[in-house]
């Protein structure tokens, strides 16, 4: 006897997982950054503010910020 099972699409529930996996990796990522000190932060170059901007803004690449020493990059 054969029986008629619902069509089930995996592509969407696959993209969705694999963003959830995305958002919770930059969460921990997030958090880890957010409990280094100010002196650590400052060493490789970013601050809490840039920490914030990157976890609302996942898709958008690094700022460029301008030679703070006045010269050319």
């Amino acid at each position: 006897m054969l029986m008629k099972l619902p069509v089930v699409q995996v592509g969407p529930l696959a993209e969705w997982l694999n963003r959830r996996a995305e958002r919770r990796a930059l969460l921990k990522g997030t958090d880890e950054l957010s409990h280094s000190t100010n002196d650590m932060l400052s060493d490789i170059g970013i601050s809490r503010d840039d920490i914030e901007y990157a976890f609302r803004n996942p898709g958008v690449g690094p700022v460029e910020m301008p030679d703070q020493r006045g010269g050319e990059q």
